[in-house]
């Protein structure tokens, strides 16, 4: 099997080989693929390709990596926080 992933990233198939196979009978084979470090939150694209003595294949799968969780949580935390500033200064410095 051919696994090809963006640059950066890493790929395993696990079994790497399959031997003879009978007319009719399969085997399930597992690609793990783990992107970089520093990712950007985007859609990208990997080719996996199977070749044997007789004939191959290949496909492309799309992989969506999304933003973690906690950024919206800490924006909005941010905003909460500035806009309690803006309501209290007027409270804290008012003339007597």
């Amino acid at each position: 099997m051919n696994v090809s992933t963006p640059e950066g990233w890493s790929a395993e198939v696990v079994p790497a080989e399959i031997g003879n196979l009978p007319e009719g009978e399969y085997r399930t084979v597992e690609v793990r693929v783990a992107p970089h470090a520093n990712i950007v939150a985007s859609e990208y694209q990997i080719k996996v390709g199977v070749e044997s003595d007789q004939t191959g294949r290949e496909d492309e799968f799309r992989v969506v990596v999304g933003e973690g969780p906690m950024l919206p949580i800490l924006g909005l935390l941010v905003i909460a926080a500035i806009v309690g500033g803006v309501l209290m200064t007027p409270r804290r410095h008012r003339r007597r």
